[in-house]
């Protein structure tokens, strides 16, 4: 299961790679901005998911992760900027907001502060196959 999120999140970068590229070979370039920070959250939804598993603990809804989450002293220092990832992720989505360089560039300092500790964490468990998917090149390029 650990292994499965990881790949999973994996393949949302792709995912996240290819709406990029696709979206700026538009005429006039296509607005994924959205899309971009919605793709960011579920990649470290996705690590997160690995994480918990790995410690023997499984969750399927959001609310469930957020509880488990705070629960875990060495997560404390990502709460924060889970949250924010997960609020603007929301914005998208349901709000249909798009956002500007500067609201991506907080999903990027955001995302790399989550990931940074949760493959840091993932490693230490035993899966040294984590890597951080490095989404700033396709956040920023809008």
């Amino acid at each position: 299961m650990c292994q499965a999120c990881i790949k999973t999140g994996e393949h949302h970068f792709l995912v996240l790679t290819f709406v990029s590229r696709t979206a700026e070979s538009t005429t006039p370039a296509t607005d994924v901005s959205g899309w971009k920070g919605t793709l960011a959250y579920y990649v470290a939804c996705l690590f997160l998911r690995a994480l918990a598993h790995q410690r023997g603990r499984t969750f399927i809804r959001h609310v469930e992760a957020n509880s488990w989450m705070f629960s875990q002293s060495d997560l404390m220092p990502i709460t924060s900027s889970y949250r924010s990832l997960e609020e603007r992720s929301r914005n998208a989505r349901y709000d249909g907001k798009q956002f500007n360089r500067l609201k991506l560039q907080e999903v990027a300092d955001w995302y790399d502060q989550v990931m940074d500790l949760l493959v840091s964490l993932l490693k230490s468990a035993g899966l040294a196959g984590a890597i951080k998917p490095d989404v700033r090149r396709w956040l920023l390029y809008i």
